[in-house]
């Protein structure tokens, strides 16, 4: 079964609380930076009803031209700011990605093909 986006993303505030970024949890890759917090949380209701789910969600990240990867200074970095104040904001992450989750519409893989596959017409 795929992970779930529950506590794949955090949130982080520089320059006195006054700027946040949004990052990836497991590779710490900042998704985007903002000085209007709810921004960053419609971003992640966004990639959650996208993605759906973080084996998705990566596979993405790694498309992109940098890999999804973070240099090493930055990736230090970026877990220094996450141990320093992301926990003041996941109780709002969480909730923001379960909700967004609730609001996903699941269908099955076999529904999904066949709705995929084109009628055939009658010839006449």
């Amino acid at each position: 079964m795929n992970r779930t986006l529950v506590g794949a993303f955090y949130i982080v505030s520089t320059h006195d609380g006054k700027w946040f970024r949004l990052h990836l949890t497991k590779t710490h890759y900042c998704l985007g930076g903002s000085n209007d917090y709810s921004a960053l949380l419609r971003t992640i209701s966004r990639y959650v009803k996208k993605y759906k789910n973080e084996v998705n969600l990566m596979s993405r990240i790694s498309t992109m031209e940098d890999g999804g990867r973070v240099p090493d200074s930055t990736y230090t970095k970026n877990v220094e700011d996450y141990n320093l104040t992301a926990r003041l904001y996941q109780q709002d992450v969480d909730k923001t990605v379960t909700e967004a989750l609730k609001d996903v519409k699941y269908v099955p893989p076999l529904l999904r093909s066949m709705s995929r596959r084109k009628r055939l017409v009658p010839v006449t």
